[in-house]
């Protein structure tokens, strides 16, 4: 079973930040994934867990039920929802003021997928952006 979920093939898409809750002092930010599944049977994600740095400051800690299943030989562009303390963000923003190179974006982020009941697939994404380079 763990062979099959390795051929599942992951490509980051890209950054966006969403929703912003005051009350809940959090910032949604989307990773945007493509998801292609070359076997001919259905592959199913049961969560993703991690940790999301930007510049190098940790914003989140999430552990978020994600529960969808790609296709056999599908295509799935997904955004995954990650809930950012406003504080953390603004201190990421704030290091990046402070490191002189306003331009760079740094995003670090160490999780898994959970798939099925016994099978976590790594989910590491590094990625230096342009901030001109996010969509809103």
């Amino acid at each position: 079973i763990y062979r099959g979920y390795k051929a599942l093939v992951m490509r980051f898409d890209g950054i966006t930040f969403g929703y912003l809750d005051l009350a809940a002092n959090t910032v949604t930010v989307y990773l945007n994934m493509v998801l292609r599944n070359p076997l001919l049977v259905d592959l199913y994600m049961e969560k993703i867990s991690g940790k999301l740095y930007i510049q190098d400051v940790l914003v989140s800690d999430m552990d978020t039920p994600i529960q969808m299943t790609i296709g056999g030989q599908k295509l799935l562009r997904v955004g995954i929802p990650i809930k950012c303390n406003i504080s953390g963000l603004s201190d990421a923003i704030k290091r990046n003021i402070l490191s002189g190179d306003l331009r760079t974006l740094t995003v670090k982020f160490d999780g898994v997928i959970d798939m099925g009941q016994k099978v976590s697939v790594p989910l590491p994404i590094h990625i230096f952006k342009d901030w001109g380079d996010l969509a809103v």
